[in-house]
């Protein structure tokens, strides 16, 4: 089966950064997170069974607490 390989880009509440990257540790698809400088506040590395199986955890990142918005990058 093809892994999808994708970044999710997070906007955080100010100040709210690293709360956000604990609650992603709850996630089995997660396999990294950090905060970043710039427009984003944090980069996700995510793999994911499917593309329906990554929207839904997607909206899992999106339903979070202080996650104010998200990007998507695919990579495979």
């Amino acid at each position: 089966m093809a892994v999808v390989l994708a970044y999710v880009l997070i906007l955080a509440q100010s100040g709210r950064e690293y709360e956000i990257i604990e609650s992603l540790k709850e996630f089995n698809q997660v396999r990294d997170a950090r905060t970043t400088l710039g427009s984003w506040d944090i980069i996700v590395s995510v793999e994911s069974e499917s593309i329906p199986d990554l929207y839904v955890l997607v909206d899992r990142i999106r339903a979070l607490r202080h996650v104010e918005r998200t990007s998507t990058l695919i990579t495979r």
